[in-house]
């Protein structure tokens, strides 16, 4: 109970060793070798036979360590990731450690760069699409080479476009970029129905010799934000979003593809079209499964800058936030899934007009890494979208201010705009408290929210203000709903213990509450958050069926609460509500 509920009374901080022994065979001598890092949590330094390797510093970023010029060949090679979570770098349950997949990849001395594929389709029509592929290759032997890559597109398995290119004379230790351009005929779009993906294969070779082969799945499709709106293939689509913490509830923050794949099943299940990464990029696994499903992304960088917030910092900002944003798009930005980068949320930079250049450095970054996307981050700042800080942005993100959207289409009639985050409701699933209050500030009893879905906290509101504001306001591309799931931490109403006396009536009931607390050392017992439309364990909370009903129009649908039958209630006021379609 010692440990603060906002981060999910679960161990996270402190110091960590991971160790691993392995033998490189005698006749790699020559290779290249490295370590690819799905994440670590946090500062991780990797050491190889005592000698440090390589180090990274966010521990959602994912990194690659040359291990080289460490490793004794034929002989056993001890590797050591040394790990340390310091106190207040989080908001929320982070995890710690080796929580993603870390990959040993074995390259020939000349090969395609760590994520060197870029695939881009800059002129897409019915009959034929243009496919642009930079392919970067990386020469770390000590002369000259001049490569030869040939790009194949793939669809099911059948060469369906092809191209040999001879690069320039890359010198020694240097890289070189190739670009290839394709035609491909009769392009089957991605689209939220038929997610369609290619696969480019991408071969390398030394005169006649192939050194070395990747393949990149890519999809077709346009994506354009306009002040009307989001468009994907030029018809306009709602995007109908919720935000995604990177845990998997009882999973913990351990990388699970099954896991993932589920939640993403449920939220399709009541008309989720989007995800906003709230607040980090995801695991490689998260946008590989919408690219497959059909689910839009907003793939978010960064909950801290330079400033710290709500007592968490980011010491690495000013030094690394570079690295950072060239890995993210590096990474994500073959993926047809991904329609925005986000760099970051809720910053207090917003407020800041002398730090307001931090913002369009990290866009400029972004747009240098990738021209084919928009910058947005998520604003609760009333005056952010007045005092330049929205200068910053190509595409603004408003969280919590519904009231507002009818003045900005007004104001910035050339600027797109979406509710970043949403709603912000909060319930547990199967309670219902007496008697029924529609003041949103109610509900909230003995650690425990009513399930009728009224109740939010001040900054915050019930669906149905949303849907109101969303429907009045025509251009606004859509809204991401704090959240999808509930998450390890942030328990909010319960995570300022000071607060806590406010959710019990005044009596006795609240006095022994008190006092309880009082033997806790004043440290509430809840543990996880009351915002998800599903619960921790992925079980569907009454306000599933609310969006369900409101985003999925042609589904026949009625869900009653909170019983149809209760004995225990009889000669009681009991309201029953309804969310129906059809």
């Amino acid at each position: 109970m010692e440990i603060e509920n906002r981060t999910g009374k679960l161990p996270w901080v402190g110091i960590g060793w991971y160790r691993k022994t392995l033998e490189i065979p005698a006749d790699a001598k020559g290779n290249q070798f490295y370590l690819d890092f799905d994440g670590v949590m946090s500062r991780p330094k990797i050491y190889v036979n005592g000698h440090l390797a390589g180090e990274w510093k966010y521990g959602y970023s994912s990194f690659r360590v040359d291990i080289t010029p460490f490793l004794k060949f034929g002989q056993q090679n001890t590797i050591a990731v040394r790990v340390d979570n310091p106190p207040s770098t989080s908001r929320w349950y982070p995890g710690g450690g080796i929580y993603r997949h870390v990959w040993l990849t074995e390259s020939n001395p000349v090969h395609i760069e760590h994520w060197g594929v870029f695939v881009k389709t800059p002129e897409i029509t019915k009959s034929a699409a243009k496919v642009e592929v930079n392919t970067t290759v990386k020469n770390t032997t000590d002369k000259a080479v001049i490569p030869t890559v040939t790009e194949e597109i793939l669809d099911e398995g059948k060469i369906v476009a092809s191209t040999t290119t001879k690069g320039e004379e890359i010198p020694a230790g240097e890289k070189g970029k190739i670009t290839s351009t394709l035609t491909l005929k009769n392009p089957t779009l991605w689209t939220l129905n038929a997610p369609h993906l290619y696969k480019m294969k991408t071969t390398v070779r030394m005169g006649d010799k192939v050194i070395d082969q990747k393949f990149t799945n890519f999809g077709v499709r346009t994506v354009e934000w306009k002040p009307t709106g989001f468009y994907l293939n030029g018809e306009r689509v709602q995007l109908k979003g919720v935000c995604q913490h990177h845990d998997l509830g009882p999973l913990g923050s351990a990388a699970h593809t099954r896991g993932y794949e589920r939640q993403i099943e449920i939220l399709k299940e009541f008309g989720v079209n989007s995800i906003r990464t709230s607040h980090n990029p995801p695991a490689p696994e998260v946008l590989d499964l919408c690219d497959k499903m059909g689910i839009l992304v907003i793939d978010e960088l960064f909950d801290v800058w330079q400033c710290s917030k709500e007592g968490v910092n980011n010491e690495s900002f000013n030094e690394w936030h570079e690295r950072d944003v060239v890995n993210l798009c590096h990474r994500d930005r073959n993926h047809p899934c991904v329609i925005a980068w986000s760099s970051g949320n809720e910053v207090p930079e917003q407020g800041m007009k002398n730090l307001h250049h931090i913002s369009q450095t990290l866009t400029d970054l972004f747009h240098r890494e990738d021209p084919t996307r928009k910058v947005t981050s998520g604003c609760n700042n009333a005056n952010a979208a007045r005092n330049g800080f929205g200068d910053t942005l190509d595409v603004y993100g408003y969280n919590y201010k519904p009231w507002a959207y009818k003045d900005f289409a007004k104001d910035r009639p050339h600027q797109p705009f979406y509710g970043a985050e949403t709603a912000s409701c909060v319930s547990s699933r199967g309670e219902y408290f007496f008697p029924v209050d529609w003041n949103k500030g109610k509900g909230f009893y003995l650690y425990q929210v009513s399930s009728y879905d009224l109740y939010a906290p001040g900054w915050a509101n019930r669906p149905d203000v949303e849907f109101a504001a969303q429907e009045d306001n025509p251009n606004s591309a859509g809204e991401y709903v704090w959240t999808g799931f509930d998450y390890i931490g942030e328990p909010t109403p319960y995570n300022l213990d000071a607060t806590n006396a406010l959710n019990v009536p005044e009596g006795p009931e609240r006095e022994k509450l008190m006092a309880e607390l009082k033997k806790l050392g004043n440290r509430a017992p809840s543990r996880s958050s009351y915002f998800g439309i599903v619960d921790l364990c992925g079980f569907k909370k009454d306000r599933f069926y609310i969006y369900q009903a409101h985003w999925r129009p042609d589904l026949k649908m009625a869900h009653i609460l909170p019983h149809w039958n209760w004995p225990e209630r009889k000669g009681q006021v009991t309201p029953v509500h309804l969310h129906q379609r059809g």
